[in-house]
Parts: C-alpha cells; sequence; structure tokens
C-alpha cells in the first residue's frame, strides 16, 4: 500500500505493528503505530510514549443512497387512488440519516366495480376496456345480465398509465356491444421513480410504507432494490487526536479516504485502499486534526475505524 494522504509520513524503521486482544492490558508503542486487527472491535486502548489512549470505535457501514426501488403492494383504495406524479416520503428509523422521496411513474387499475351498466350488452361473461387517460388501458373481466354490466370479475390487464383515467369513479368502457357502461377504478402504484435518494447508514428491510405523500393514495409498501455509496463522514475535526485507525474489510471492494468532509474515487486528494484489510493507521506527531471521510465501491461496504 502507498499512503497518498496529505501529511502522511513514510513507513520508517521504529515503525511497529501490534495485535491486541480484548484481555490484553495497553500496550507500549514508542513512534509510529500500526494497528493489525483480525476482527474489529478487538482492542479499546493503547499506550504512546507513555500516555494512555482510550480509543472510540468509529467502525460502520459506508453510506447509501436510493437509485432504484420498486412497488411491493399497489395500495389505492375507494377516495384514496395514486396518480403518476405523486411523491412519497419513506419513513425516518435505524440507519436513516436522512429519508429517500420517490414518485409514482405510473399507476394501474387494481380493482373495480360497476358504476353504470350501460345498455344493449351481449349477455354472458364479456373483456370491457378503459377508454380514457394516457397509456396502456386496463381489460376488465365483466358479467353482463339483461344487457348491462352486473358484477366485475376480475382486472383482467391491469394497464399502465402516465395519466389517469379523466374520472376514474366513473370510467367509461367499450366491449361487449354495451353503451353507457361506466366503471368505479380503483388506481395503484405501478412503477416509481426516485426524487430524492436520501442518505442510509445501514442497510434496510424491505417492504417500506411511506409515511406520506402528496396526493390521496394509501395503502402502497415499496422495495429499496439499489443503492449507489455515498461519501460517509467517519472522524471529525479534533486537534486533541493522537490516534487513529481505519481498515477496509471488503473482501472485494476498494475503500476511498480523503482528509476532509468528502471522498470521492479518482477525485484529488481521495486515496484508495485495496480490500482484505488495507488502511491506514496513525500516531505521533504528524497525526492529522482534520475530519476524514470515507467511500466505498458499493454502499453499506463494512469498515473498522478507531480514534483517540
Amino acid at each position: 500500500m502507498v499512503n497518498t494522504l496529505p501529511n502522511a509520513p513514510a513507513v520508517t524503521a521504529n515503525s511497529v505493528s501490534v495485535a491486541l486482544a480484548t484481555d490484553q492490558a495497553p500496550v507500549q508503542v514508542v513512534g509510529k503505530c500500526g494497528i493489525d486487527q483480525t476482527t474489529p472491535g478487538v482492542t479499546n486502548a493503547i499506550v504512546v510514549t507513555g500516555g494512555a489512549i482510550s480509543l472510540i470505535d468509529r467502525s460502520g457501514y459506508i453510506r447509501g443512497g436510493v437509485i432504484g426501488a420498486t412497488v411491493q403492494t399497489a395500495g389505492g383504495a375507494a377516495g384514496h387512488i395514486y396518480s403518476p406524479g405523486d411523491t412519497l416520503i419513506l419513513p425516518t428509523g435505524a440507519g436513516v440519516v436522512a429519508p429517500a422521496a420517490l414518485t409514482v411513474a405510473t399507476t394501474q387499475v387494481v380493482a373495480a366495480t360497476v358504476a353504470a351498466g350501460g345498455t344493449g350488452g351481449a349477455n354472458g361473461t364479456q373483456t370491457v376496456i378503459g377508454t380514457t387517460g394516457t397509456g396502456i388501458k386496463f381489460q376488465a373481466s365483466v358479467t353482463v345480465a339483461g344487457g348491462a354490466i352486473t358484477a366485475v370479475l376480475s382486472i383482467a390487464a391491469a394497464g399502465s398509465y402516465t395519466v389517469n383515467p379523466t374520472t376514474p369513479a366513473a370510467e367509461p368502457v367499450s366491449g361487449g356491444s354495451l353503451a353507457g357502461a361506466q366503471l368505479n377504478l380503483i388506481m395503484g402504484a405501478a412503477t416509481l421513480t426516485v426524487s430524492a435518494p436520501g442518505i442510509y447508514g445501514a442497510p434496510q428491510t424491505n417492504p417500506i410504507v411511506p409515511v406520506s405523500t402528496s396526493g390521496s393514495g394509501s395503502g402502497v409498501a415499496v422495495n429499496l432494490m439499489s443503492f449507489s455509496p455515498l461519501s460517509t463522514p467517519v472522524f471529525s475535526s479534533n486537534s486533541g487526536r493522537q490516534y487513529f485507525m481505519f481498515r477496509n474489510e471488503s473482501s472485494s471492494q476498494n475503500l476511498g479516504a480523503s482528509i476532509g468532509a468528502t471522498a470521492a474515487f479518482g477525485a484529488v486528494g481521495t486515496t484508495t485502499f485495496g480490500p482484505n484489510g488495507d488502511g491506514w493507521s496513525e500516531a505521533g506527531g504528524r497525526i492529522p486534526s482534520n475530519a476524514i471521510a470515507l467511500i466505498g465501491g458499493t454502499a453499506f461496504q463494512q469498515f473498522t475505524a478507531w480514534e483517540g
């Protein structure tokens, strides 16, 4: 590993690495210190040039922002339908630094009842099709008796709407030789886009129920499918810092580190550390007091970090 972070001293002859077990007393280290930990969280104190340093565990996960989400449950109910353009705000909770916001991109028909039976229909089971709205129109299987729709048997095709039917509660339908027939539609969410990725410090458990919507819809549940890695603050500026260490716990992904508030692969000031335990530890006179940020090859990549 070549350490190119600012003010990083070269390896010297008096450098020493130590491995500490949890039942060990603090170890005396003179000069620069490197900690070789095979398991995160195995030590809580070191001694440098006669003084004990109590370590604070800063280990965690690289933060992530949502880049992909799908509908688990379409939702929708009488008087509470979803429309394209509705914004869904996701909840806060464990591991959520800032919640994501999703936008309903398309809707679908999840249920329907008879609003007007119409006349002139061919008796028996018929298929009727929606007539208004923008997108792929829904299809429903209905029972026609006495020339009118008497029951909706099923939604044969949910459709995909970028603009909802003009009047969902009284959507004109065609088919089965019917005239004047209308169905009362329940519109649920079909597809989503990410309008704000949020900041997540740990993986989330799907499905997730939004806490609010900009429209009237209710009952939708979503799955967060993919995240992009975000710059993750690990150490705040600390003028009294005597020691710090971070290590990449991934077996396949690189870890980026930068002195300052942000880290980004390929950016000036961000140094790359390889997988399988590569990292940086430092104690002594040239240790930086700056804030330090990390970024990973993937969101929720684990790292070990200590400060004292």
